[in-house]
């Protein structure tokens, strides 16, 4: 169809950046000559491409508008991840990577997907096995927890914005022990504390540090080169 033809009008959707990616057609009255049609009389939904809303391809509304508006601004995506709609209706995680490009004088985007589905899924049950492992780690030699902290950290770095010398004294003391593998009965041995006790400094810790897992304090601690050996402040009094 020639777009510059009378009855052809188009309004562009624009976005909250003021950009439009995408537009709206509206014919009136538009007459197509015959040696334009695709496909059979009255047969155009057959040979229509659908819009990307009607694929319902995202899973996931947050991230396409997240997506969509890191391309309005950049114009181009390099490694973004995504979950998609499969064909069949299942889930799929994706890497997506965009760029604007020309082709034939029309502006289009190029869209590459890679599906990391199952190495997700690989990853997501290594560190659910990790976890487990260290969530009782007493028996554990010091080189194999710094092993499983190391293999753990393949899900990302544990992002905090706490420092060591935020920690109190007895914060630190825990964080060291902790590194080592020891559990609860075995830091209040070493610490002269009641499982009570030791259960309200380590729920303080979790919750200073952002984190919930002892697998992620391990991790939190080694970022800092901090391998269970933690040193105290100057001076610092014993806490109870």
């Amino acid at each position: 169809v020639d777009m510059h033809q009378p009855g052809i009008e188009v309004r562009p959707l624009r976005e909250m950046t003021g950009r439009a990616l995408f537009n709206e057609v509206f014919l009136s009255d538009a007459r197509v000559p015959d040696t334009a049609r695709i496909g059979e009389r009255n047969g155009g939904w057959a040979v229509a491409p659908p819009r990307p809303h009607h694929l319902q391809l995202w899973a996931d509304a947050g991230l396409r508008l997240r997506f969509e508006a890191a391309f309005a601004e950049t114009g181009s995506i390099r490694g973004f991840e995504a979950r998609f709609h499969a064909k069949d209706g299942a889930e799929i995680d994706c890497i997506l990577s965009a760029e604007m490009v020309t082709i034939s004088d029309q502006r289009c985007i190029l869209c590459a997907f890679q599906d990391i589905t199952e190495r997700k899924r690989s990853e997501g049950e290594l560190v659910a096995a990790i976890d487990a492992a260290m969530s009782d780690a007493s028996w554990f030699s010091r080189g194999v927890i710094e092993k499983l902290a190391a293999m753990r950290q393949v899900s990302g770095p544990v992002s905090s914005s706490v420092r060591l010398q935020d920690l109190t004294a007895r914060e630190r003391e825990i964080l060291g022990l902790i590194c080592r593998g020891a559990r609860d009965a075995a830091i209040g041995s070493e610490l002269s504390l009641s499982p009570h006790t030791v259960r309200n400094h380590v729920a303080s810790l979790y919750r200073k540090l952002g984190i919930n897992r002892r697998s992620d304090v391990v991790i939190w601690a080694r970022e800092r080169g901090l391998d269970g050996t933690v040193a105290k402040k100057p001076g610092a009094k014993r806490e109870k």
